[in-house]
């Protein structure tokens, strides 16, 4: 995506950004479908979800590849013959937290603070 396109409406260039910097994919619904078991409504999206991105721009939730099939959030929704993979490791793992206020943009890009 040419993000310097004027043509480009602030939610294409949002989401081009992140893309770019490999930051995510922006979910417009970024809250669970009320339609999922209550147990994933609790903990909401986790490492191993598989699901896909719906028009709409929400998270569609099939399973969990870490969960066994009758864990609650699974809810035996799982492919046939399937077998969870083995827990990950929390040193597998990659903290990217970002404070409040703070960006993500690409080198050209300023942050204008108001006066």
């Amino acid at each position: 995506m040419n993000v310097t396109n004027e043509s480009s409406s602030e939610s294409e260039i949002y989401s081009g950004q992140l893309l770019l910097k490999k930051r995510g994919f922006p979910l417009y619904v970024p809250e669970p479908q009320q339609t999922l078991p209550e147990a994933y409504r609790r903990a909401g999206i986790a490492i191993g979800d598989v699901g896909i991105i719906t028009p709409e721009g929400s998270f569609d939730f099939f399973f969990n590849i870490y969960r066994s099939a009758d864990h609650p959030i699974n809810n035996n929704d799982v492919p046939e013959n399937f077998s969870p993979l083995p827990p990950y490791e929390s040193r597998d793992l990659f903290d990217q937290s970002y404070d409040a206020g703070t960006h993500v943009s690409t080198s050209s890009v300023e942050r204008l603070d108001p006066e």
